[in-house]
């Protein structure tokens, strides 16, 4: 509102944008959860890229070993990073998905 004021103007669409923007009439706790929850999804997200490098290291490693036993170990720890990546991803939808119902129940039930 700041530009609007300054050269005595009607409200600019920089003014509009940002009314839109934070003078939306909800309250701080939606506002709290949906955030916490993105944050939350990003971390899963990173945490599944880093199992994703991890199930890659040892799937290649499975594969170029001679040795039975030790190709046997590297092939389970390559199941277990592919897991957990499949986990990780499953568990960022969600949480983004859920943030966004929040979000829309928030804005309607005002």
């Amino acid at each position: 509102m700041e530009c609007c004021r300054l050269y005595r103007v009607p409200q600019c669409s920089v003014c509009s944008l940002s009314y839109l923007i934070w003078e939306i009439p909800i309250g701080s706790v939606p506002i709290q959860i949906v955030l916490t929850a993105f944050i939350l999804a990003l971390a899963l997200s990173v945490g599944s890229a880093y199992c994703k490098h991890q199930y890659k290291m040892w799937d290649v490693k499975a594969a170029v070993t001679d040795n039975v036993s030790e190709a046997l170990r590297r092939s389970c720890l390559s199941g277990v990073y592919l897991k957990l990546t499949r986990t990780f991803m499953a568990g960022a939808t969600l949480l983004i998905i859920g943030a966004l119902i929040v979000l829309l129940v928030a804005l309607w039930y005002q």
